[in-house]
C-alpha cells in the first residue's frame, strides 16, 4: 500500500508532476527541490514506493508513478471546485496492483 505520508513530504509531488513530461537527471531536479539532501532522500523514497525509477543517469515516472499523479491532479481539481470530500472508492484506486 502506497504511503501517503511521502506525497505530503516537500518535494515528491513536484518530482512527480516533473517526471511526467519526461525523464530528468538529478541536477534537472534540483531546479525543483533546491536542496540537494532533502532531493535524493525524495529521489530515494519514491523509487522505494514504485513510483519512479532510474534509468542510466535520468529518473523516470513509471505507470504506477503516473497514474498516482493524476489522481493527485484529480483530487486537487475537486479542493478547487470545494468539493468537501473525494469519494473513499476513488482513494482505494490510487495504488493499483
Amino acid at each position: 500500500m502506497l504511503k501517503l505520508d511521502l506525497l505530503a513530504k516537500d518535494g515528491a509531488v513536484d518530482i512527480l508532476r516533473r517526471l511526467c513530461v519526461g525523464e530528468a537527471r538529478f541536477k534537472e531536479l534540483n531546479r525543483i527541490v533546491p536542496n540537494v539532501r532533502m532531493l535524493s532522500r525524495r529521489l530515494t523514497e519514491l523509487q522505494a514506493e514504485g513510483l519512479i525509477e532510474k534509468a542510466g543517469p535520468h529518473y523516470r515516472i513509471t505507470g504506477e508513478g503516473f497514474m498516482v499523479t493524476l489522481k493527485i491532479a484529480e483530487l486537487e481539481g475537486w479542493a478547487g471546485r470545494g468539493v468537501a470530500k473525494p469519494d473513499p472508492e476513488e482513494l482505494a484506486k490510487v495504488r493499483y496492483g
